[in-house]
């Protein structure tokens, strides 16, 4: 099939007439997970989120983002405790966060993995941890 090319959005064809192809594109599995099933006021809570291109071609996933809000409320403040990279940072005022991952590409079967933290307190809402994550 000459003349076809792919940058994982748009197909270009350089000859007149009609074609056929399959795109095997990226594949992109994100999981949220707690620490712990349930949180004890006072303690820290945390979230590991995990995610993978399980796509079988090269080339990878391009500009990879992932903005996903996180658990709010009375004396919840989110930070990056680890992280593969350095792609992620919590943004939002105390209360109300948002997880904000960039990366440029992520290449076939790969993964990334962030866990962030949080303190809590007696004021800090239940059960909305971690059953909003659910």
């Amino acid at each position: 099939m000459r003349g076809i090319t792919s940058d994982n959005n748009d197909i270009w064809f350089s000859q007149a007439g009609t074609q056929s192809i399959d795109t095997l594109g990226p594949n992109l599995l994100v999981s949220l997970v707690p620490d712990v099933d349930s949180i004890t006021a006072g303690t820290t809570m945390g979230i590991t989120i995990n995610w993978r291109n399980t796509a079988q071609l090269p080339g990878g996933a391009i500009n990879v983002a992932l903005n996903t809000p996180l658990p709010g409320g009375p004396g919840i403040d989110w930070t990056v405790d680890s992280q593969d990279g350095t792609a992620c940072s919590v943004h939002g005022v105390i209360g109300a966060q948002t997880l904000v991952c960039a990366l440029s590409t992520m290449p076939q079967q790969t993964h990334y993995k962030v866990h962030v933290t949080s303190p809590t307190t007696t004021s800090t809402p239940r059960p909305l941890i971690p059953r909003q994550l659910r």
